[in-house]
Formats: structure tokens, sequence, C-alpha cells
């Protein structure tokens, strides 16, 4: 780790060695400090893995540059994707691999990095997946591709007192990647899962060794967290690459088909022939009664507020910009309220909104207390400008909450009206969220509707998740068996 953060800073200081002039050097200062924060916000918060920086030996020398004047021009003219190319040169170097019969044929799910603190819905998915696989026999390594932020010791430390991970954790092998150049193991009937975009192209090179196409655990269309630069570029190549795809929920899905994407390219008959998807399981969440609803004195809006980078989609500028503009156009004159924001990382206290009040944030908890709070609340707000539907939104239906959140060319409004009546997807303007507080606003008074709205078929457990039909679908092969005692414990645990 240390090795790893040492290049990185040799690679700053070679880019504010080369910035000519006083303001030049201080503009290469904070271009430093904006990459050195992104590299940690991924690292810490498991974002889109960071691309390991390139070695001194590989890397390439920065060609001159010409014409870029002194001052802060010179952050403009800065070659940022010559450093880039360099660093997605090396994450993505062929890895070397080994074909060893006398292994336990295994599913390998290849994960960016496992860390407790990020264990939001796509990892709770995922490791709720990799129980599945283990409770049908199927011995499952995880490949960590990225280096590892604490030692191997410490990662069991670090899930202590969450039963659900310890026990899929001791029951898994675990391959830690501290060393690329060492070559990594595989039986020749080994199946590959990838769980992102970057882990997909280290899979598919894998799988072609292995002579078989890799299984993709497609979340969310991940271009969309890119701007339309040379990573866009590449998370749509890699959807061409020869796969299975699982997805999460049948709205992603559909929006793959929509529009030819991944599996789909070829036609609609290929991709659902090469496809599965499952839903989301929700967390158990209560459901009010009228009296209850009917007693409150103060009525409480939740919003899903992550105002973080990596949580773009979720548009919390937008939901401050609409409740404030709800909050002076009188939407909420008609009783007392109280706005609470849910979801954030690290933030607590308070947040200023119009007319004098404030959105309190609410600390992080954890599933059982969340499911707990939600049914305190009467007006839910989501926003998601994503295919995927997020999962909040349907938990706070299913609190009752009458539930603010976006559509999109996959799931328009009557859609989501379709699935809850609890649903009010705006359109893609201010003034359609606002409309859409306006309607949740006096919905909240029609208790009966907010309870029947409650109950549309969801799914809350997981075994329903990854069932049998589920299974049926999945080029998974049969199950080896798990060994004895703790899998993987015999075998290597770092490469």
């Amino acid at each position: 780790m240390l090795r790893h953060l040492s290049r990185k800073a040799r690679v700053g200081w070679t880019i504010i060695r080369s910035s000519r002039g006083i303001r030049g050097r201080i503009a290469a200062v904070f271009l430093v400090m904006k990459l050195a924060l992104a590299y940690f916000a991924r690292r810490i918060l498991g974002l889109a893995p960071p691309v390991a920086l390139p070695s001194a030996e590989a890397r390439q020398p920065l060609p001159k540059q010409s014409g870029a004047s002194d001052g802060f021009f010179r952050q403009l003219v800065h070659p940022v994707g010559i450093y880039r190319y360099e660093m997605l040169k090396e994450k993505f170097a062929p890895t070397p691999t080994d074909i060893d019969p006398d292994r336990p044929v295994t599913v390998n799910f290849l994960l960016p990095t496992i860390d407790r603190r990020i264990l939001f819905g796509g990892y709770h998915a995922a490791f709720r997946f990799v129980d599945a696989l283990m409770a049908r026999g199927h011995h499952v390594r995880l490949i960590v591709v990225e280096p590892s932020v604490a030692p191997r010791e410490k990662l069991f430390d670090s899930f202590a007192g969450d039963a659900f991970m310890t026990s899929v954790l001791e029951r898994c092998e675990i391959l830690l990647r501290t060393d690329p150049a060492r070559p990594i193991a595989f039986h020749p009937d080994d199946r590959l899962i990838a769980y992102s975009w970057d882990t997909a192209r280290i899979a598919h090179g894998f799988g072609q060794r292995l002579g078989r196409p890799f299984i993709f655990f497609i979340q969310e269309y991940e271009a969309i967290f890119h701007p339309h630069d040379s990573i866009f570029f590449l998370i749509k190549d890699t959807y061409s690459l020869p796969h299975f795809a699982i997805f999460n929920s049948r709205l992603l899905q559909d929006y793959f088909r929509r529009h030819r994407l991944g599996v789909f390219g070829p036609g609609e008959q290929a991709g659902d022939r090469n496809s599965v998807a499952f839903a989301h399981a929700l967390c158990a969440v209560r459901t009010p009664s009228v009296e209850e609803m009917a007693a409150r004195q103060t009525r409480r809006l939740l919003a899903y507020t992550r105002p973080e980078a990596h949580a773009g989609r979720n548009l919390f500028e937008i939901v401050v910009m609409a409740l404030n503009q709800a909050i002076e156009e009188g939407v909420f004159d008609a009783g007392e309220w109280s706005f609470h924001g849910i979801g954030t990382l690290a933030l607590d206290g308070s947040y200023r909104l119009s007319g004098g009040h404030a959105l309190e944030m609410l600390p992080r908890m954890d599933i059982e207390s969340y499911a707990r709070k939600l049914a305190e609340y009467d007006v839910g707000v989501c926003l998601m400008l994503a295919p995927h539907p997020s999962v909040p939104p349907f938990e706070m239906a299913a609190a009752g909450l009458c539930t603010v959140t976006t559509g999109f060319d996959n799931r328009p409004a009557e859609t989501m009206r379709a699935i809850s009546r609890n649903l009010i997807a705006a359109d893609h303007s201010v003034a359609s969220v606002v409309a859409a507080l306006r309607e949740a606003v006096a919905r909240a008074e029609d208790f009966e509707g907010r309870v029947e709205g409650a109950r549309f078929g969801q799914v809350t457990d997981w075994a329903d998740s990854f069932n049998d039909a589920f299974f049926a679908r999945l080029p998974i092969g049969a199950p080896a068996g798990a060994a004895a005692g703790r899998p993987g414990a015999h075998l290597p645990q770092e490469a």
C-alpha cells in the first residue's frame, strides 16, 4: 500500500515540477489535490475502483508542452489523458494465470474491494448472491482486484458484529491481489463472475484462457457515472464483450433491451437467452396502520440525500432546489412539517432550507434501524437519474410513504405507478419535481390509500430473489461441493 501511494506521490510531484511560474505551480498543486481526493474517495467509499498508477519503469516520459502560458491556463491545457492512459495500461495489463486440475472447481467472483463502509445495495446484493451460491454447494473464491487498503487479517475484524458478512467471508476463499505479476491458478471448469465494468474486462481475459465467457453481475448501466470520455467509451465497449448477464431488476434488463446494449446487441431473442433478472429484496419495513398515521401531529418528510460526488445520480442539488421552491410556493403550509435527510456517509447536523426550515441529516444506521425509521414518515423523496430504479423508493413506498422519484425512459411515471400507487415519478425538470411534491403532500392525508399502496408484491426474502428458477437460467455448472471446514483455508490467500 505504501509503495502504491509513493508512486502516486512521485507522479504528483512530476506534475507540479513540470508547471511553469508561480500561478502555474499553484494550479498544478490544486490539480494534484483534486486527484488525491478523488483517489481517497474512491478507495474509502468503494466507488468505481481507482486506476493504479503505473510504475516508474513502465511510465512513458511526458512530452514537452508548447504554447502554454504561465498561470491557471496551464491547468486547462494539462495533458491529463496521458497520465490516465498510463494508469489504464497498467490496470488492464494481462494477469498471468495457471491451469491447475488439482484445484477445486470454483466460482470466481471478481470484486473491486471488500469494505464494510461501502456495503450499500449493490454490494449487499452481490454478497447475498455469493451466499446463495454456497448454499447450493458451489465453492466460491472472491478475487479482490485492487490493492488492499488493510491487511487481510484485519478484514474479518472490520466485519465484527455483522453475522451475515462474517459467515459469508468465513466460507469463501479470498484472494487479495498484492502482486499482479504472480499467477492466479484456475481449475479448467472454473466459472467467472464480474461485479463492475473494470472487473469485467479482467474476467474476460481470464475467460479467454478458460475457454468460456464470464458472467456479468449488472446493477446499473455504468457509463452514466462518467462524462463522455475514454472511461465512458471503455465501459460501452465492455458491454460488447461475450458474457451472460445477471440484471438487478427487470426494469434495468428492459433498458438494455430497449437500447440493444450488451447481450441485447444481436437482438432481443439473443439477449433474453443470455440474461436473467432478479428482484432485489427489500428490507422488512413496517407499514403503519391508518390510525397511527392519522394520530400524527406533525407530518414528516424523508429525503434520500447523498451529496457525495459518487452519488450524483441521486440529484442532491435538485432535491434541495425542489424542496425550497415547494416551501416558497406554500406546498407545506397546510400543516406542521419536519424535513429529514438520510443516506449520506459522513455528514450530520442540518442544512438550511427556505422559510426557516432545515433538512436534518440523520446519521448512518444499520438496516434494522433504517427499516424501523421509515415507518415514522409520511412523504419520501428519492430521485434517481439512471436506468436502475434504485431500492429506497420501493422501501419508502412499502412503508406507506407517498414517494417522489424520477422517471427514466425505461420506467416512466405510468410504469412506476403501476408498481405502487405510492410512487410518484417526476419528469426531468425542477417544476415537475415540485408538482410531484405537491401531489405527495396532498395524498399523504389519504391514509387508506397509503396502506393499500404499500402492498405491491414486493420481494423481502433473498431466497426468493435467487430461487430455483433463477439458478435454472444461470450457466454456472454443477456444484463441486463445499470443501470440508472453511473453504479455501488450505489454499493461497494472496497473489
